[in-house]
């Protein structure tokens, strides 16, 4: 699964650069993420996010990324930092950057990263249909075409 993952850089032999392919119908904007990565080995590997460009202060507030590693969705990784930079190979702008590190527990494990919990087309008709369900008589959905 590489989600919206566009290319990944070794830049030492625990940490990697990751930049997003850009949001559809933007200007090259990357305001979110969703990937997955499966470690040869265990241990802790740094991962970079380089190219967002939304300036948000809920990092610096204590908001971790999102991760499953299997055990359900939750928020975790550890030395977080976020902050805004030029990057390292040239170009001249400065993006924000999403560094975290991750532990990974065991040799093949994959790990899902998420800016947020993301779910399915069919999560989303469930919903709906409970919710049409539950207030019947106070909702009305439609399609929109």
């Amino acid at each position: 699964l590489n989600g919206n993952l566009d290319a990944v850089i070794r830049v030492k032999p625990t940490e990697y650069d990751c930049f997003l392919r850009s949001d559809s119908n933007t200007r090259g904007h990357c305001n979110w993420f969703y990937f997955s990565v499966k470690c040869k080995k265990e241990g802790t590997v740094r991962l970079n996010i380089c190219n967002l460009n939304k300036r948000t202060e809920l990092y610096a507030k204590g908001m971790r990324p999102f991760v499953n590693d299997g055990s359900g969705w939750k928020q975790a990784g550890d030395n977080i930092a976020f902050v805004q930079r030029y990057c390292r190979y040239g170009f001249d702008i400065k993006h924000y950057q999403l560094q975290f590190s991750w532990t990974f527990s065991k040799a093949g494990q994959e790990v899902r990263f998420a800016y947020g919990i993301p779910y399915t087309y069919s999560e989303l008709e469930q919903f709906v249909k409970e919710i049409k369900e539950k207030f019947e008589d106070k909702v009305e959905v439609d399609n929109l075409g």
